[in-house]
C-alpha cells in the first residue's frame, strides 16, 4: 500500500500501485459492516460491473472489485487533481468559462452513461475529481445506487446519500431517474460559480422541503450560462433539458467564449505515513519447464492494490484504516486440483496468493499466453487491410468503421464548413486507399457545421430588401406587422440580434410598418366650424367646408359630414363639413304698376312665389294695384306674394 488518502461515509480510501503494470491506482475500501447484507452485495457486484463497462474520458475508469477480509472494494484509476470540493473548499470559484467548459464535459459523460441506461443518483461536488491537467471526472457511477438500497446505515445513523445536492423528485421520496442527476448537476454548478447552494435551510428536512416547492433561481452572476441552469433546475423533471441537449448548448456557449484559464487543481502529495510497495506479489518457485500443464484455464491475473474515493468530509485528512495485502488472484481454477494441493491458510480458493503447484503451473501459463498473444499481435499488426471512406458519416460511425477495418483512432479536430452537417466527416488522414498496415492511427476532421455569421442591420430598409440582406447570410426571418407614424408601410421598424453572431439557419425577427395606424372619424354635426376644424386636425384628418342655409339651425354650426361618425379612414383623409348660415331672407319688391306677367317673373327671380288675389283680373296684361306683405318687407326665402289687379 502506498498511502492512505482518507475517509468517508462509505468506506476507506487508499493510494496504491499496481504492481503488474507499475501504475497508480485507487482503491476504494466500503465499510466492512456492508459485507452481511446480501442484497447488497449483489448490487455491488452488478453495478461494479456495470460501472466497469462504461468507457468516456470524463468518467473514471474502473478496474476491479471484490471483497477482500470481509470488505467489499473497488480499484479504478488515480486521480492526483482532488475534487471540486476540494477546489471550492480551498476558496476558488470557476469562471464562466470554466463553468462552460467543465458543464460540457460532465453532461457529455451524463448523456453517454444515460443513453446505456445509467443513472449516477450522486452527482456532487465530491464525485467530480480531476487530474493533473484539471480536466475533470465522474465517479462513483452505479455505487450511489448500491448503497441506496442497502440495509446498512454510516455510523451516525444517517442514510447514506447527500441531500445537499438531491433532486426534487429525491426529496419527495420517488425514484431517481436521468433528469435527477441533471438537477444535481445544476446545483453543482451553482454552487461552483457563487460558492453558494440555493434551498438549504437549518436542517435537512428543511432543504429538502424547500427544493420541492419552486424552480431553481439563476442569479445574472451566472451570465451566458444561466439560461442553461435554468433548464437544468425545473422542478418538474419532465421540462429539465436532457443531458445530451445541455452537452450541445455548452459546447455553443463555450465556442462564444474566451478559453478558459487552466484550473488551479491541488497536487497529491504522500503523506508521513505513505510506504513503499513490496516489489513482487509473493515468492515464486522457479518454473519446471518439463512441468505438465494440467486441464483447466485462467481467467484472469491481476495485481489488487489499494483504494481510493473522495467523498463529502475527506478533504485529504489522513486516518488509521483497514488495509490489504497486494495479491494475485486466479479467478478460475481447473476441474479438479491433484493430489496435494494446498491452500494458504485464510485465503479462499481462487482469491489468495498462487501457492504450491499451482504457482508454477500459473506461472507457466501466463507466460505461454503472453508468449502467445505478443506473437498472435506481431502477425495482426504485419497484416493489412483497406482504408475505409468514413468522409460525410458521423464520428461515432467513423470510429467504429475504423476499427473493424482493424485500424485504430487517431487525432479527432474540428473545423467549421458549410457543405458538411455537424458532427460528420470532413477529411480523414491517411484517405481511403487500397491497403495500410492494421494498427495504423487514422486521424479524422469533424465538422462544425458553418461558421457562425453576424446579423445585418436592416432596420429602415424595405421588406424585400431586409429578406435579400438576411438570406445573403444564410439566416432565416419571421415578421410582425406593427402601424408606424414615422416608418413609411413596407419597411422595417425593427429586428432582433442586429451586430450578433450567430449560428446560420438562425430566423431574426422583424417588425414590417403598416404606415400610420387608420383614424376613426368623429362626430362634427352640431359643433361649430373652428371646432370641427380643431377636432380634424389632432387626428391629422383634413377639412373641406360647404357653407349653406338653414331654417332650423343657426349660422355657423355643422349640418353634416361627409364621412359618417365611427368610420376609420388613412392619416390625411380630408372630411367635408357642411356649415350653416342661417335662414335664407330676401326683401319683397315695390310690384305696383307692373303688369302681372312682369310681377311673377320679379318674384321668381328673388325665390318667391306670386299669388293672385281673388277676384282679381287674371290677365298677363293687366296692372298690379295691391301687394302684400308691401315693398320692403324682409320674408324667407319662397315666401308668398299676393297681388290684385283691376
Amino acid at each position: 500500500m502506498v498511502d492512505l488518502v482518507g475517509q468517508g461515509g462509505s468506506g476507506v480510501v487508499y493510494l496504491g500501485r499496481d504492481l503488474s503494470l507499475g501504475r497508480k491506482v485507487a482503491v476504494k475500501l466500503l465499510h466492512e459492516g456492508l459485507s452481511a447484507d446480501t442484497a447488497f452485495i449483489r448490487r455491488f457486484h452488478a453495478e461494479a460491473k456495470a460501472a466497469a463497462s462504461l468507457n468516456h474520458p470524463n468518467i473514471v475508469k474502473v478496474f476491479d472489485w471484490g471483497e477482500a477480509e470481509g470488505s467489499p472494494y473497488l480499484v479504478f484509476e488515480f486521480l492526483a487533481g482532488g475534487t471540486l470540493r476540494n477546489f471550492l473548499d480551498s476558496g476558488q470559484r470557476l469562471s464562466i468559462s470554466q463553468a462552460a467548459k467543465i458543464s460540457g464535459d460532465v453532461a457529455g459523460a451524463l448523456a453517454y452513461a444515460h443513453a446505456r441506461g445509467y443513472i449516477h443518483r450522486d452527482i456532487k461536488p465530491s464525485n467530480l475529481l480531476f487530474d493533473e491537467e484539471g480536466r475533470i471526472r465522474i465517479a462513483d457511477f452505479g455505487i450511489a445506487r448500491a448503497l441506496s438500497e442497502a440495509a446498512w446505515t454510516e455510523p451516525v445513523g444517517t442514510v447514506l446519500g447527500t441531500a445537499r445536492y438531491a433532486s426534487p423528485e429525491q426529496a419527495m421520496g420517488n425514484a431517481a431517474n436521468q433528469a435527477a442527476d441533471i438537477y444535481s448537476f445544476a446545483l453543482v454548478m451553482l454552487e461552483a460559480v457563487t460558492g453558494e447552494l440555493p434551498f438549504v435551510a437549518d436542517t435537512t428536512l428543511g432543504t429538502l422541503i424547500a427544493r420541492t416547492k419552486d424552480d431553481l433561481s439563476v442569479p445574472e452572476q451566472l451570465g451566458e450560462l444561466a439560461p442553461l441552469i435554468r433548464m437544468m433546475g425545473k422542478v418538474d423533471p419532465a421540462e429539465r433539458w436532457t443531458a445530451a441537449k445541455i452537452a450541445e448548448e455548452a459546447g455553443l456557449i463555450q465556442r462564444a467564449l474566451p478559453v478558459p484559464e487552466l484550473l488551479k487543481v491541488e497536487k497529491f502529495s504522500p503523506s508521513a505515513a505513505a510506504t513503499d510497495p513490496p516489489t513482487q506479489v509473493a515468492r515464486l518457485e522457479p518454473v519446471d519447464a518439463e512441468a505438465p500443464v494440467a486441464a483447466g484455464r485462467i481467467q484472469e491475473l491481476v495485481v489488487a492494490p489499494s483504494l481510493y474515493d473522495q467523498d463529502d468530509g475527506l478533504n485529504g485528512h489522513v486516518a488509521q484504516g483497514p488495509s490489504t495485502n497486494a495479491t494475485a488472484r486466479m479467478d478460475s481454477l481447473p476441474a479438479s486440483e491433484p493430489a496435494g494441493a494446498t491452500q494458504e491458510p485464510g485465503k479462499a480458493k481462487g482469491k489468495g496468493i498462487l501457492a504450491g503447484p499451482w504457482r508454477k503451473l500459473g506461472l507457466a501459463l501466463l507466460v505461454a499466453i503472453l508468449l502467445a498473444a505478443s506473437g498472435y499481435f506481431a502477425a495482426w499488426r504485419l497484416e493489412s487491410a483497406a482504408v475505409p471512406n468514413v468522409v460525410s458519416r458521423t464520428q461515432a460511425v467513423a470510429v467504429s468503421m475504423i476499427k473493424k477495418a482493424g485500424f485504430s483512432q487517431g487525432s479527432i479536430t474540428w473545423t467549421h464548413s458549410h457543405t458538411v452537417p455537424e458532427g460528420e466527416v470532413v477529411s480523414q488522414s491517411p484517405t481511403a486507399r487500397s491497403s495500410l498496415w492494421k494498427g495504423t492511427k487514422i486521424s479524422l476532421v469533424i465538422s462544425l457545421g458553418p461558421p457562425d455569421v453576424r446579423v445585418p442591420s436592416v432596420v429602415g430598409e424595405t421588406k424585400a430588401a431586409a429578406q435579400a440582406a438576411l438570406s445573403a447570410e444564410h439566416l432565416t426571418y419571421t415578421e410582425t406587422a406593427e402601424y408606424s407614424e414615422t416608418v413609411n408601410a413596407g419597411d422595417v421598424i425593427s429586428q432582433a440580434m442586429a451586430g450578433e453572431m450567430v449560428r446560420p439557419g438562425t430566423a431574426v425577427a422583424m417588425v414590417i410598418s403598416e404606415g400610420p395606424a387608420p383614424r376613426t372619424v368623429p362626430n362634427l354635426v352640431g359643433a361649430t366650424q373652428a371646432a370641427a376644424s380643431a377636432q380634424l386636425a389632432a387626428i391629422q384628418l383634413g377639412v373641406t367646408v360647404v357653407q349653406a342655409y338653414s331654417n332650423t339651425v343657426n349660422s355657423g354650426v355643422v349640418m353634416s359630414q361627409s364621412v359618417a361618425p365611427g368610420n376609420k379612414v388613412a392619416r390625411g383623409t380630408v372630411i367635408t363639413i357642411t356649415v350653416s348660415q342661417g335662414p335664407h331672407l330676401v326683401t319683397v319688391p315695390n310690384l305696383l304698376g307692373a303688369t302681372l306677367s312682369q310681377a311673377e317673373a320679379t318674384l321668381k327671380q328673388i325665390g318667391l312665389t306670386l299669388v293672385l288675389y281673388s277676384g282679381s283680373n287674371p290677365s298677363g296684361a293687366s296692372q298690379v294695384t295691391g301687394q302684400l306683405p308691401v315693398p320692403g318687407k324682409v320674408v324667407l326665402y319662397g315666401s308668398q306674394v299676393i297681388v290684385a289687379t283691376q
